[in-house]
């Protein structure tokens, strides 16, 4: 786990966006705090296999709690929103790191 990003996901789930083009920070960390959870706020992770919950409670957050700051979410352009399954990153879904001459890649096995 990132503990900034969890700390400043549980910030943006708290209060929303908090200022002006945060949008693409708070899909990351959002995604981030609710992968993992909060025990002490009773907010239950939503781990693996839970990709659709994630995204749709990311979504439903900041609709909500955009407080004026972005035009763009939860509409936000295709790019933006893949991001919200960003996070476990690909080692953890199914990826198998390859090593080649240029560095390491990686790709489904």
């Amino acid at each position: 786990m990132i503990s900034e990003n969890g700390v400043r996901g549980r910030s943006y789930y708290q209060t929303g966006l908090t200022g002006r083009r945060r949008g693409a920070d708070a899909l990351v960390c959002l995604s981030h705090y609710l992968f993992y959870g909060d025990p002490e706020n009773g907010l239950l992770p939503l781990g693996y296999g839970y990709d659709q919950e994630r995204r749709f409670a990311i979504e439903k957050i900041l609709e909500l709690k955009h407080n004026g700051q972005s035009r763009k979410l939860p509409g936000a352009p295709v790019t933006q929103r893949s991001r919200l399954n960003g996070w476990p990153p690909g080692c953890h879904r199914g990826y198998v790191a390859v090593p080649s001459q240029r560095g390491t890649k990686t790709r489904l096995p």
